[in-house]
């Protein structure tokens, strides 16, 4: 008989990632951070900071793009 692993920080960690790294691997990167869940069942700060950083760059360079194509084209092409 198998016994279960102590579950340690480490090994959390290890078993959210890999839940992670799964919903990644069948809805794709964007769309599991943006869409998916705020994996508030993961108790890492560093991910957590890191998924939050992820999610605000995201936005800003989407804003960026819309606000620069519109008035770039807007004003080369009107």
């Amino acid at each position: 008989m198998e016994r279960e692993p102590e579950i340690t920080p480490e090994v959390q960690l290890a078993m959210d990632m890999n839940c992670v790294k799964n919903d990644i691997d069948q809805e794709g990167f964007d769309y599991t951070f943006t869409s998916k869940s705020s994996y508030g069942d993961v108790e890492n700060t560093e991910f957590h900071t890191l998924r939050k950083d992820y999610l605000e760059a995201q936005r800003k360079l989407e804003c960026f793009i819309e606000d620069n194509a519109d008035e770039q084209y807007d004003e080369i092409f009107d």
